[in-house]
């Protein structure tokens, strides 16, 4: 199970192609991971690579059944859901706790006080407006093949 990893990795079919080698005959690959609800326009997807690096990419649902079926998974299963900002911002905050996001915003507070640091830190800080009308989050399952064995079909609780 992977989270939120697959959107820094350049080459996402060889990296999946290989954690489905390692995985065990029946055993299931899975990540959560940033997913385009919509496509997005082309200034925004570039505008992200500029800020996380230039191996940064974001696919669809589809994208992500493809890249699943063509590494060879079966009862692949691919499901994404758009997000809110106070959606987001809840589920941080019970996720980390109120103590952590007052470090993480002192640190981001402390790092714009620095010179060299504050482009970087304007530039990561003032994401697109529109990025929230295009990006979510999608989970995406799929089992390998077992020696001999049979699947059975597979559901994901909605």
């Amino acid at each position: 199970m992977g989270e939120s990893v697959f959107a820094f990795v350049g080459d996402k079919s060889r990296a999946v192609n290989e954690c489905v080698r390692v995985t065990k005959p029946g055993g299931f690959f899975g990540t959560t991971e940033a997913t385009w609800i919509e496509t997005p326009p082309s200034g925004l997807a570039d505008s992200l690579s500029r800020i996380f690096g230039p191996d940064f990419a974001v696919l669809d649902e589809e994208g992500w059944r493809e890249l699943l079926d063509g590494s060879g998974l079966r009862d692949v299963v691919a499901t994404s859901r758009g997000i809110t900002v106070r959606g987001e911002a809840v589920n941080r905050l019970r996720r980390v706790g109120f103590k952590q996001i007052a470090i993480i915003w002192f640190r981001a507070l402390a790092l714009t006080l620095r010179r060299e640091d504050r482009g970087v830190v304007r530039e990561a800080l003032a994401d697109p407006r529109e990025l929230i009308e295009y990006w979510g989050y999608g989970v995406y399952v799929g089992r390998k093949l077992g020696a001999g064995r049979r699947l059975l079909p597979t559901s994901v609780p909605k």
